[in-house]
């Protein structure tokens, strides 16, 4: 019968799924990883695997003393570390050490002729000592594109009367720097040397300088030498020059070997050179600027508030002291006893505005009441 197929059917069916589920957990079982990577194999083949016995490596010997320093690194030390720090900082004290004593034995050299040669200059001071060195500087050039070293080297610079280079001269010994200072003001190639430490003060004695102004922009140092000489012994010269040219700025300073050759030097203020009357002043020290105040603080709250009160009481007070004009003057109305003068303390009452009356006002009032007249009459009538 149907029934009995259907129940045949079912059970069937029951039957396969479980086949079905038993398969399914066979191949997951079955499924191992080797290095990573899955393989299907059978039940024999993982017996066999299994079964073979499994190489157990032996633990290796401790090793030696001598093998453990072949094989330790080697481990630097915080002690050389700090070692190498301090080695580059002895160096860098000892490189300032060496500047410091090698500008004590250098000597600077101004007013030098361009025609002068660091052979000459060498030459010259070398009577004093050994000259290790000498470095020109401040040339005026030819080109302002070409650089300083080269136009020194190829001779490409203003080779005329006013224009002046300086040099720096280094002695092998710091006695043999000072000795050499005697050379200063001594002529060399047609002009007067200005021979000083390069470690020296740059500030000269105010009370033995002058300054000269109105200059020529064409004067040089050997006719400002000879203006002055009769004032008594110049030591030094200094005309301010425009670093690329060469040419004057109009002013030069001029020292002198006593502070008596000042007084002398100031009565040759207005005398003419080139064509020019110079001013001739004495240096003064400049006075200190007054300290610049600090910006105020705009204030806020309760001390605005306190601010305001304070100015408000001080503008009453001055306006209480403010002389007043007596009674009589402020009630005086009448004429006055002269035209146009006006009593001690009297005030004159100016009048605000056009009066209100007048004869339109007067004229209004009668045009009111003619038309009151006429409106009575009419209610009359």
């Amino acid at each position: 019968p149907l029934g009995d197929r259907m129940a045949e059917t079912s059970k069937k069916q029951a039957k396969a799924k479980k086949q079905g589920a038993g398969e399914k957990k066979a191949s997951k079982k079955d499924k191992v990883f080797v290095f990573g990577e899955a393989a299907e194999v059978q039940d024999k083949e993982l017996a066999d695997i299994f079964s073979k016995p499994v190489a157990v490596p032996k633990p290796a010997p401790p090793p030696t003393a001598e093998a453990e320093e072949r094989e330790a690194p080697e481990e630097s030390s915080s002690d050389e570390d700090d070692g190498g720090i301090f080695a580059a900082q002895n160096n860098e004290e000892e490189k300032k050490k060496e500047t410091l004593e090698r500008n004590k034995r250098t000597l600077f050299v101004g007013n030098l002729s361009v025609t002068a040669t660091s052979k000459s200059i060498a030459k010259l001071f070398g009577k004093h000592g050994t000259v290790e060195a000498v470095r020109l500087r401040n040339v005026s050039m030819l080109d302002t594109k070409m650089e300083k070293k080269a136009s020194v080297i190829k001779r490409k610079q203003h080779a005329t009367d006013q224009s002046t280079m300086s040099a720096y001269v280094v002695f092998s010994a710091i006695a043999e720097a000072e000795a050499a200072l005697t050379l200063n003001g001594t002529e060399f190639l047609g002009r007067h040397l200005r021979v000083d430490l390069a470690m020296g003060s740059a500030v000269y004695d105010r009370h033995r300088s002058v300054f000269v102004g109105n200059l020529a922009f064409a004067a040089s140092e050997e006719s400002l030498f000879q203006f002055f000489a009769e004032c008594g012994a110049v030591e030094a010269v200094r005309i301010v020059r425009d670093r690329a040219t060469g040419i004057g700025k109009g002013f030069a300073y001029v020292l002198f070997s006593s502070k008596d050759s000042v007084a002398l030097a100031l009565t040759l203020d207005g005398r003419q050179l080139d064509g020019r009357k110079l001013r001739v002043t004495g240096i003064e020290r400049k006075a200190k600027a007054p300290p610049t105040p600090a910006p105020a603080v705009p204030a806020t709250g309760v001390a605005r508030r306190l601010d305001e009160k304070k100015r408000k009481a001080e503008a009453a007070a001055q306006e209480a002291k403010r002389p007043r004009p007596s009674g009589s003057a402020q009630q005086f109305q009448g004429t006055f006893a002269e035209p146009g003068v006006l009593p001690p303390g009297a005030k004159l009452k100016q009048k605000q505005g056009p009066s209100k009356k007048g004869p339109g006002a007067a004229a209004k009032k009668s045009f009111k009441k003619i038309l009151k007249q006429k409106k009575k009459a009419q209610i009359k009538s």
